[in-house]
């Protein structure tokens, strides 16, 4: 099983329907909710996880993996029990490393005292039936000297599955993932280990698999920026992409991006519906141009997508997974004039000027993505 990873301010509701057209993750997960003393109330936010919430959403293809991350197990336990009103299991974070999260006792925080995270998931569990929970940690705080004591901890708990990112608090995102460490938890415990950490493409995904044999499958978080189509790649089919389907693929998860932040959850719906039932994932650009063509129409009555005006925050998420892709495409699309775009309309200029050099000296109109 290959999921994806929870991204804060990344895998929200928008890109997890976007990704399902590029690629086949095994499962999403949702960004983490951050829980509060007084949030969420007793109504949850139904655009946090639609596919849990939203009936109209219940049956799809790609199950979600809802993340909850605070620093007290009371309103954990108060939020999972309304999620659990909707869904089998929720996910606890207690991996992230942001300063602004640990500053206040929350995610990787709370595996600086080994006595400390016991007791926390010792209070959700007694809360909660065996399997109603899973968590997510890394390999230690400031280092890995008392993670083998946070393994030997869980082993009194029937957790539904542990992510372990094979990093340190400390690391964060640098240096390589420790897979051994990963596999010593996947060796001691009897429910499923999730491994997480420098899974980029098919090599480096055998690769952690011989490193960790009794892993029960992982999750792919920042290369899916990077590649967008790595779920399909390392399961099924070879990513060789017309360069029109890429730049179909950005302006579908602009608008997505500019419908659901601009104009709200029911708009989106509405664009979501009006594309009708399609074989996912799309792989052709015919299939995208035509996919491409039913969200313009419907969303903002766009006869040519080229002429979509595109918001701020939508530009600049594209921008944002465009820092992670180019890394993969030829030299000619490696300058910045695609991420010095002042508009949608000129970064597709500027995407064109990169195809066609890139087509003028290689004689080919489509990429490998490894």
């Amino acid at each position: 099983m290959i999921g994806l990873a929870p991204m804060e301010g990344v895998t929200e509701f928008p890109f997890r329907r976007w990704l399902s057209l590029c690629s086949s993750p095994g499962y999403h997960s949702t960004p983490f909710l951050r829980v509060t003393h007084t949030y969420p109330s007793s109504e949850f936010p139904v655009s946090f996880a639609p596919e849990i919430f939203d009936p109209d959403y219940s049956d799809l293809e790609t199950p979600v993996v809802a993340q909850l991350m605070g620093p007290s197990p009371s309103r954990i336990c108060e939020v999972g029990s309304l999620l659990l009103e909707k869904t089998s299991s929720f996910d606890i974070n207690f991996g992230c490393p942001a300063p602004t999260v640990v500053g206040k006792g929350s995610g990787s925080a709370l595996l600086a005292d080994v006595d400390s995270f016991n007791n926390f998931v010792g209070d959700v569990y007694k809360n909660f039936s065996a399997k109603q929970f899973s968590i997510k940690i890394r390999t230690g705080y400031e280092n890995s000297e008392n993670y083998k004591d946070i393994i030997s901890c869980l082993k009194s708990y029937n957790l539904e599955k542990l992510t372990i990112h094979g990093r340190t608090k400390s690391q964060k995102y640098m240096g390589l993932a420790d897979w051994s460490l990963i596999e010593h938890a996947a060796k001691s415990l009897s429910y499923p280990v999730i491994g997480s950490g420098d899974i980029t493409n098919k090599d480096s995904y055998k690769e952690r698999k011989e490193q960790s044999p009794s892993v029960s499958g992982v999750i792919v978080g920042r290369a899916a920026l990077k590649n967008p189509w790595i779920f399909s790649q390392l399961e099924k089919w070879e990513t060789k992409l017309a360069l029109d389907t890429i730049l179909y693929a950005l302006a579908t998860y602009g608008i997505f991006v500019d419908v659901f932040f601009n104009d709200g959850y029911d708009k989106f719906k509405a664009v979501d519906n009006a594309t009708g039932q399609v074989q996912k994932p799309l792989k052709t650009s015919e299939d995208w141009e035509s996919y491409l063509r039913k969200v313009g129409e419907t969303a903002f009555n766009l006869s040519n997508f080229e002429d979509f005006d595109m918001s701020r925050r939508a530009l600049s998420r594209i921008k944002m997974i465009w820092t992670y892709l180019k890394e993969l495409m030829p030299s000619e699309f490696q300058g910045r004039e695609i991420l010095r775009a002042k508009s949608f309309k000129e970064l597709i200029e500027q995407y064109k000027v990169a195809s066609a050099n890139y087509q003028s000296s290689s004689g080919r109109d489509s990429v490998y993505l490894n």
